[in-house]
């Protein structure tokens, strides 16, 4: 916050597994979604939260990638992230015992920066070709944009990239979500280093 560094404990949240939402219908590929609980936070003064991050973390009942076995593990600051849409409107808790207080707290980055924060940045990509079945006066083409999103990594290469928002045709996501491996970023910064992020790429489609 403008005001110092807070600190707030969260103890046995538990992940629920939203629908399987389908972002490629042309490779039946699924995303599992999880969302927890609201869960709250009250700060000891009245203050904006600027910037947030997991600084550790541990897991139960994982037991995919075997997480478990590794215990509580400590997790790097983030660079700013896009902006997506805000979270439906929460409850009030039921009561004052579901409320965690926030401590304050050193600065757990230590120097400071010129620029602290930043999000990945969009360098090029190659020009954007349309999928052969749309070409050759197909004029009959509805689509929304395709919004394709692209994980970066400290050194501004592209480790994976997923549909974030469906066109509702699924060659035309498919062909945007190849143009977006092919294009260059620049990675995310976090107090005065290089740190993984993602970019929302966008794509519209017209004729």
């Amino acid at each position: 916050t403008p005001q110092g560094w807070y600190t707030a404990a969260f103890a046995s949240v538990k992940l629920h597994e939203k629908p399987k939402q389908a972002v490629s219908q042309a490779n039946l590929f699924m995303l599992n979604g999880y969302i927890s609980d609201p869960v709250y936070v009250k700060m000891p003064a009245d203050v904006a939260i600027s910037y947030a991050y997991v600084s550790q973390a541990s897991t139960s009942g994982e037991t995919f990638f075997g997480w478990d076995s590794k215990g509580t593990m400590p997790c790097e600051p983030v660079g700013l992230m896009d902006s997506v849409p805000p979270p439906d409107p929460i409850a009030t808790p039921s009561s004052h015992d579901a409320i965690i207080a926030a401590h304050p707290i050193a600065s757990p980055v230590g120097t400071a920066c010129t620029r602290p924060l930043g999000k990945v940045t969009f360098k090029n990509a190659p020009p954007m070709k349309m999928p052969a079945m749309f070409q050759g006066g197909y004029t009959a083409l509805q689509a929304k944009p395709t919004i394709v999103a692209v994980a970066v990594d400290p050194s501004g290469g592209v480790v994976d990239d997923w549909v974030w928002q469906s066109s509702g045709t699924p060659v035309l996501d498919d062909a945007a979500a190849n143009e977006a491996r092919k294009a260059t970023f620049g990675p995310a910064q976090a107090f005065c280093r290089y740190v993984p992020g993602y970019y929302l790429f966008h794509v519209t489609w017209s004729m």
